[in-house]
């Protein structure tokens, strides 16, 4: 009888603890919440809020301490903000920009209904976009727009949505092409002016690397391409007569290298190419007596030329009779 007795209180004992060490509903026990709810009180009382405001809301809303643990939770978070606030605002007035807003956005996760939190962030946030749009126009005013848009580029990085900047960006950036595609047009006129079309074309081609597939820019170097083609395909005879061969050769390749692949210039430097002097002394039947030879004019050499009509230039002669007029025709 009195060993029933004794198993029976010893069960009651153990059921009894069960039920007061049982989990609540945050899956702590009441000892860990009397601890934790412990703990945000030294906290408090230390003036370490944030500390505080972490241990009181781990007491679950069926804990008996839940009641008083939320009034000390609104006062935690009451003198947190306050606190949180006054520091945000001297790290702007330091324009310490980092520190302010990771002392916001820190603030932010821990209590985000907070609206002098808010506030505070909208406060860096304010300033620091003031600095970024002075930053900004001191670059335009030294006309570093390079320099504006990289930097800009940067704080879009860290504030993709931010309109504010994303508006700058593009205005900048408009600006910045403008200047770009008026500079370029200007020097390209005075390029095309002197006839030397070339830079012309150098200049527009250079501008467009800056500002890609711009309408007007294209435009302009069509225009100048073409004038360039024509202006050497003309100079060719000209050339000749100053130079020779090579002067000629040279131009062309010049010419090709600048021009589209498909350009006349460029198939003109091929024929040109395909076509290279020798002299007639070199050749076996010349010096056999075998071929015999006429001397033409070099301006109908240049058209029969392109008709497969083999020239012989005399350039190196040798002791061979000169004769003025240009190359020899077999």
């Amino acid at each position: 009888m009195i060993g029933g007795i004794v198993a029976f209180l010893i069960i009651g004992i153990v059921i009894v603890s069960f039920i007061i060490n049982m989990p609540l509903s945050n899956g702590m026990k009441k000892d860990e919440i009397e601890s934790a709810f412990s703990a945000g009180m030294d906290h408090y009382a230390h003036g370490d809020y944030k500390s505080a405001i972490e241990s009181f809301l781990q007491v679950p809303f069926d804990s008996k301490r839940y009641s008083e643990a939320q009034g000390l939770l609104t006062k935690a978070k009451a003198s947190y903000s306050e606190e949180i606030v006054d520091r945000v605002s001297s790290h702007i007035s330091n324009r310490d920009f980092d520190a302010a807003f990771d002392l916001a956005r820190q603030a932010q996760r821990l209590i985000p209904e907070d609206e002098g939190l808010k506030h505070a962030y909208e406060d860096v946030l304010r300033a620091y976009r003031s600095e970024v749009l002075d930053q900004v126009d001191s670059y335009a005013l030294s006309g570093q727009y390079d320099f504006a848009l990289a930097y800009l580029q940067r704080i879009l990085e860290r504030f993709p949505n931010d309109a504010v900047f994303q508006d700058t960006y593009n205005s900048t950036q408009s600006t910045y092409y403008a200047l770009i595609r008026e500079n370029a047009v200007e020097q390209a006129d005075i390029y095309v002016a002197d006839q030397d079309y070339e830079n012309a074309v150098m200049v527009l081609r250079k501008a467009l690397e800056t500002i890609e597939n711009d309408d007007v820019l294209t435009a302009k170097l069509d225009i100048c391409l073409k004038k360039y083609e024509e202006d050497v395909l003309q100079r060719i005879d000209s050339v000749y007569d100053e130079g020779g061969y090579d002067a000629v050769l040279s131009l062309l390749k010049n010419a090709s290298s600048v021009l589209p692949l498909d350009s006349a210039a460029a198939r003109e430097y091929e024929v040109w190419k395909s076509r290279t002097p020798v002299a007639l002394t070199s050749l076996t039947g010349y010096k056999s007596g075998e071929i015999s030879v006429k001397a033409t004019p070099h301006n109908s050499w240049h058209t029969s030329c392109l008709h497969n009509v083999s020239p012989y230039c005399p350039k190196n002669l040798g002791n061979t009779p000169s004769i003025p007029c240009g190359f020899w025709t077999i």
